[in-house]
């Protein structure tokens, strides 16, 4: 058999030197070349091998004259590859086809099957380089080893092709087995790659795809020349079809996440973390290879929105969720992210819409077909019966029917050109909007389990086990403790803390952080409950906690280093959320709110000196009762809140509802320390401080959640006791003046003229501001005593003590309402 290479003695080599603007000749000698020719056999380009003359056998090195230390490539192509091949053997009716890179690559293996009866009907064709197999791709996927000059990991194209395939090479339909020939001296990881991006491309019904490598760091023709021809066909003979991927793919996180992500990256297991029982199940890689049987279930969907979601669905159905009120989440590896998720939709969405082109739909009969064609294309020719020989032509007949644009039967063309136009912006809205039904979830749902806690390395669970410790042998008394399960999509977690579990992590600068700013044991351990409790989503205690000291204690420093730990189980909001008497209308959006489904701890801080809270906000937020909210421009949605609030400012909250309802929800810790300037450090200097602990301060936070959870209660130390006790008769002047100068006694009343002036006299007496007679009157019933509503107002059983001071008349200017 002739092959289409020439050699040529005096073959010129251009190049355009440094400082020239045109081409000259630096060198002239032998040279192989190879025809470039396309499917109707046209030639398209000329291949060129400079072959060193020294050297019988071996490529030419040619020194580059700019650059003496390197050499220029000895291969160049003129004219175009594009729907190109070198087609070194091509029998007529061929149903095999073995490709690879270079020319001897291929050759070395026709060698060596020269003489077998699979010659007959295999092509052996070179791509002239390994990326014009299955075409280019983006580049975006990390390598694991190579980096770029500034020290990132060199990102190369993916096992998915792009499907524009106006320059790759497209295959014969007749072809029913397809032998990629890996190369083993090159790149490992860019190489497999490229022949994946080979095997997506060409997988069509009835073709099976195989790779075969020669051993490491050898090509096909080393083998030849080494091991001679029956390794070869061994090799050759031992081809698979890909398996799993070499390498793991990088996870879909968005870039606000990185940093967190890279501590897990980062984290080698050493110490006393057990290593989970399974990897955690990583998100689809978009780049990766296509799941044939996705493809499949797709095949007999409609050409229409409705069918576009479902294949949205099939291809990436596993990694997208939409959550009611809040939107679309996609699966990270750890959780569920709504950070770049809806870019991540589009992204799916974009590629649902190109592998509609890897559509092959078929009926029963026709796979039925296909199957009995490729079982007797794998036969002898000369062994193949007559119905061998009808079912291979019926093949070739539905095949072209089924590629002809225009004819009726041309489904594949036209799935092809459906394709094209499900990838226009309004297709691919509509296909995302249309998946919404089928992946909803309730905002109830996500974050469910009141008590874990998602960390990097797996999710946290307070859980109840036996206590070994119990000393009747005959009673199972339970004991809370804490585990680490590994991240599930089942889980329907939505936020990752960006912490390390570490059982035996300690926190000896946070310790004597603690002692310094808490010197009090009852403080420092009411403070771990409290925010040990605030890591779940229970809500029992309904309490918040107002921390209140002047500058230079600590307390900003503290929140800001348990908030930085909770990351997204922590928010923070703007004062003006719980403070004055703002009243919305009922339809406006409650943006600040909308942001706090899932949210454990909340933060509010520096609240302004004697601006009132809403009461009746705090019992809401406190009791956990349903809260409606709405982000701008979107309808409402209804949560329940699970959050703790924390508060914190100079001064103590102003609070004007004086019932049990509110006091018994609040504990005021005072922070009285004072730091001196010699002793003060920034805050960000004391959080870098404190970040190598985090997990150690992880332990001391879990810790105070197993206090809480074995008891139920959050049990005040004395001097949060006290300090909420002041404070609440500080709130409360009337209720002072009636517990200092009113007595009870049954069948008695007093005129309510006369109490508010005993009132006026002191509050004069006290240094205080009274209020208004109007408002004076609202407050007293509060406190259990009756008004009794005639000509004349008088509060029941009611008589002022010897010690009341004088009555006095109040003035117009004296007063407040």
């Amino acid at each position: 058999m002739t092959l289409p290479l020439r050699y040529a003695p005096e073959q010129p080599y251009w190049h355009q030197r440094e400082g020239d603007k045109v081409k000259s000749e630096i060198y002239a000698g032998p040279a192989m070349l190879a025809p470039v020719t396309d499917a109707q056999g046209e030639i398209t380009g000329c291949h060129i091998t400079w072959l060193d003359p020294s050297r019988p056998g071996k490529k030419l090195e040619l020194p580059n004259p700019d650059k003496p230390d390197e050499m220029l490539d000895p291969r160049k192509l003129r004219g175009t590859r594009n729907k190109g091949a070198i087609r070194l053997i091509t029998p007529k009716g061929f149903t095999r086809l073995v490709i690879g890179e270079g020319i001897e690559t291929v050759l070395s293996v026709y060698e060596a099957e020269r003489a077998s009866m699979l010659a007959a009907s295999t092509a052996y064709w070179s791509a002239i380089a390994l990326g014009f197999l299955g075409g280019k791709a983006r580049d975006s996927i990390p390598h694991p080893t190579l980096k770029t000059p500034a020290g990132r990991p060199k990102r190369i194209g993916g096992p998915w092709p792009e499907l524009q395939p106006e320059k790759d090479l497209d295959l014969p339909d007749q072809v029913t087995q397809v032998v990629l020939l890996g190369d083993s001296d090159s790149e490992p990881v860019d190489t497999e790659m490229k022949l994946r991006r080979a095997a997506a491309r060409w997988d069509v019904p009835g073709r099976t795809i195989k790779v075969a490598w020669p051993p490491a760091g050898a090509d096909f023709n080393d083998v030849l020349q080494n091991d001679g021809p029956e390794r070869v066909k061994a090799l050759i003979a031992g081809a698979k079809p890909f398996g799993p991927l070499s390498i793991d793919l990088p996870s879909d996180r968005p870039k606000a996440r990185r940093r967190r992500h890279a501590a897990l990256d980062d984290w080698s297991g050493g110490g006393s973390v057990p290593p989970l029982g399974a990897e955690p199940p990583g998100p689809v890689d978009p780049g990766g290879a296509v799941p044939p049987d996705a493809v499949r279930r797709c095949w007999w969907e409609p050409e229409n929105d409705v069918g576009n979601a479902k294949r949205l669905i099939a291809h990436f159905g596993d990694d997208i969720l939409f959550v009611r009120g809040i939107g679309w989440h996609s699966w990270t590896g750890t959780h569920w992210e709504k950070e770049g998720a809806d870019e991540s939709l589009e992204r799916f969405a974009q590629i649902t819409a190109e592998r509609i082109a890897l559509e092959k739909p078929l009926t029963n009969e026709e796979q039925k077909l296909f199957e009995q064609a490729a079982h007797a294309l794998e036969k002898d020719p000369e062994k193949r019966t007559a119905e061998d020989a009808s079912a291979i032509e019926q093949r070739a007949k539905v095949l072209e029917d089924l590629n002809r644009k225009g004819n009726p039967k041309g489904r594949w063309s036209r799935r092809a050109g459906y394709a094209v136009t499900s990838g226009n912006g309004g297709k691919l809205e509509s296909m995302i909007k249309r998946a919404i039904p089928h992946k909803a979830r309730a905002t109830s749902e996500a974050d469910q389990d009141p008590l874990a806690f998602n960390v990097l390395n797996g999710t946290l669970r307070f859980f109840q086990e036996p206590d070994p410790e119990c000393p009747d042998p005959d009673v199972t008394r339970l004991k809370w403790s804490v585990r680490l399960d590994p991240h599930r999509r089942d889980d329907l977690m939505t936020k990752l803390a960006p912490v390390i579990y570490d059982a035996d992590a300690t926190c000896p600068e946070w310790d004597k952080f603690l002692a310094r700013v808490q010197p009090k044991p009852q403080m420092r351990a009411f403070l771990r409950d409290w925010y040990g409790y605030s890591m779940t989503a229970l809500t029992g205690a309904q309490a918040f906690v107002y921390h209140q000291g002047g500058g230079a204690n600590g307390k900003s420093t503290f929140l800001e280093c348990i908030f930085r730990i909770l990351g997204p189980y922590g928010a923070s909001l703007n004062p003006e959320s719980f403070t004055g008497h703002q009243s919305r209308r009922g339809d406006q959006a409650t943006p600040d709110m909308a942001k706090l489904p899932g949210v454990r701890a909340l933060r509010v801080s520096e609240l302004p000196e004697r601006v009132q809270l809403q009461d009746n906000l705090i019992k809401v937020v406190t009791g956990g009762e349903p809260i409606d909210a709405r982000k701008l421009n979107q309808p409402f949605f209804t949560f329940r809140p699970v959050f703790k609030a924390s508060m914190s400012g100079n001064s103590k909250p102003n609070i004007t509802d004086i019932s049990e309802g509110m006091w018994r929800r609040l504990f005021l810790v005072p922070w009285t320390e004072f730091i001196p300037p010699e002793e003060r450090r920034e805050l960000e200097e004391m959080q870098k401080l404190f970040e190598p602990e985090w997990s150690g301060i992880l332990n001391w936070l879990l810790a105070g959640g197993v206090s809480y959870l074995d008891t139920r209660k959050l049990i005040a130390p004395e001097d949060v006791a006290a300090a909420t006790a002041a404070h609440r008769e500080d709130m409360d002047p009337v209720g002072q003046f009636l517990e200092a100068c009113v007595l009870r006694v049954p069948g008695s009343h007093v005129p309510g003229g006369v109490l508010y002036e005993h009132y006026v006299g002191w509050c004069y007496d006290s240094g205080l501001t009274p209020l208004r007679m109007a408002s004076f009157g609202r407050h007293v019933p509060k406190h259990g005593w009756i008004k009794n509503k005639g000509s004349t107002i008088n509060y029941l059983d009611m008589k002022m003590s010897p010690s009341a001071p004088a009555r006095r008349a109040p003035s117009t200017s004296y007063g407040v309402s």
